[in-house]
């Protein structure tokens, strides 16, 4: 149980920003650009010429972003110190 705990430790600090982690700034860094890329893909695809063309690559994308922020949401639940339920 010690090495979920410390897991848990390390994904806290990560989301959290705590410490002034490394791997939560690329974390952040990371999540701020896929927050500015699906904006960015939202736009091009309003544009008749590109959502035609590249529709697989956009509802790619979209299905990759929906799966890292379900992730990042559960982890979230997961290092809550707050009991649920």
């Amino acid at each position: 149980m010690l090495r979920w705990d410390r897991l848990k430790t390390k994904f806290r600090q990560i989301l959290n920003d705590e410490h002034d982690h490394v791997n939560a700034h690329r974390f952040n860094f990371f999540m701020a650009c896929l927050i500015v890329f699906n904006i960015l893909a939202l736009i091009l695809e309003t544009i008749p010429k590109w959502g035609q063309s590249y529709k697989i690559w956009f509802l790619a994308f979209e299905i990759f972003s929906v799966a890292i922020f379900t992730v990042e949401y559960l982890l979230r639940l997961w290092v809550s110190r707050n009991k649920i339920g």
